[in-house]
């Protein structure tokens, strides 16, 4: 199955069902195109179970990886 591509977080966030003014979805919309795109490289929202966002980076909890997840910075 392919994973599903969102061209922007607004997308991302009605997939993910969460409330548009939660602090996850305002710190998706704060992300810029290309911090956008490599959240969006690693995670599936078909697969993938949690996702935390922050101004340097993000981490996903990649199917069964344990409670902390992978923790990826952005590329500045």
């Amino acid at each position: 199955m392919a994973t599903q591509k969102f061209q922007d977080a607004t997308q991302l966030i009605k997939a993910l069902d969460l409330h548009p003014q939660s602090a996850k979805a305002k710190a998706l919309k704060a992300l810029n195109q290309q911090e956008f795109e490599e959240l969006e490289a690693c995670y599936s929202v078909d697969d993938d179970d949690l996702i935390h966002v922050d101004s340097d980076g993000f981490t996903i909890n990649h199917g069964c990886v344990g409670n902390r997840g992978i923790r990826y910075d952005f590329s500045r």
